[in-house]
């Protein structure tokens, strides 16, 4: 009966050392490909340059690039790195924070589960299916990118949510689109969602602040940057294709009906064995994610 009434708590603590076992090998694996050279560091030089330069409050130019650090994208929530970085320059620290940022959503998912399930082993099994989920896995491993520092803020935003903490709900959402702009086309989506369920107008209002924050990003506070504005569409970039042939039925015709689409969604929702699908409605929030994956061309 006693070990019963401890069991959430021996589950919770169980899971975050599993946790800290998760960052402790992913930074590990990481370094040790960065110092053998056997690294993919495109990404990881354009951002360690970005915040170093931002750390120091310099121009944010960047010269692998050969433009403004924020005319790529608007990964603002680096900012809030910047005390971090300060006392620890070093790789391995955008590495750790990314990898922290990661494995603590697992506990958030946890509790969001515990709240909504009042079972604590399930609520375990959901943290677990989350740190070695191979997408996740895979995007830890591939380099740095400061947009998945948003999800422990996303994931918090929903337990916020659930805990009818609501200012705290949008001061996290609103960080989270710190982590690039695009993120904010999810946000945005959660709050219309949340207005279908809960017919509160707050929701709206918010959904609608967030399409603005997007457009005048995109439009505006991006091409004030790179002086040329969103150039993903360009020949050799990701859109290209959808670029030259939005209007044509056929080229969605091809990119929505094929194998890759099939391999692609149950490598998302494989790993969970499908049971998302119970619920299919909440799976709305990601629609602009898994659409903008497609559209890109990106296999």
């Amino acid at each position: 009966m006693i070990l019963m009434k401890r069991m959430p708590l021996i589950l919770f603590i169980i899971l975050c050392f599993t946790a800290l076992l998760h960052i402790f090998l992913t930074v590990e694996h990481r370094y040790f490909y960065f110092l053998q050279l056997q690294f993919s560091s495109y990404d990881l030089g354009l951002h360690i340059q970005g915040i170093w330069k931002m750390s120091f409050w310099n121009d944010s130019f960047n010269t692998l690039r050969g433009s403004n650090y924020l005319g790529d994208h608007l990964w603002l929530i680096n900012y809030l790195l910047i005390p971090i970085f300060k006392i620890f320059p070093s790789v391995i620290t955008l590495f750790a924070l990314q990898s922290m940022a990661l494995a603590g959503s697992a506990l958030v998912f946890y509790k969001i589960s515990e709240h909504i399930t009042k079972n604590s082993i399930y609520s375990f099994v959901l943290g677990i299916a989350w740190l070695i989920h191979p997408a996740l896995f895979n995007m830890n491993m591939e380099s740095y990118h400061p947009e998945t520092i948003a999800t422990f803020f996303l994931s918090s935003a929903i337990l916020c949510f659930l805990k009818n903490k609501i200012s705290w709900m949008y001061a996290l959402l609103f960080i989270a689109c710190l982590g690039k702009e695009d993120i904010a086309l999810t946000v945005l989506t959660f709050c219309g969602f949340l207005f279908v369920i809960k017919r509160e107008k707050h929701y709206l209002y918010a959904s609608i602040a967030f399409f603005v924050f997007f457009i005048v990003s995109l439009k505006f506070i991006i091409p004030s940057y790179n002086e040329v504005g969103f150039f993903r569409h360009e020949d050799g970039y990701w859109f290209a294709k959808l670029a030259r042939s939005w209007w044509k039925l056929d080229f969605y015709k091809n990119i929505f009906i094929n194998d890759y689409i099939g391999i692609y969604v149950i490598g998302l929702l494989g790993p969970v064995a499908l049971l998302c699908l119970r619920s299919p409605i909440y799976l709305i929030p990601m629609l602009p994610s898994f659409f903008i994956n497609i559209l890109s061309g990106v296999k």
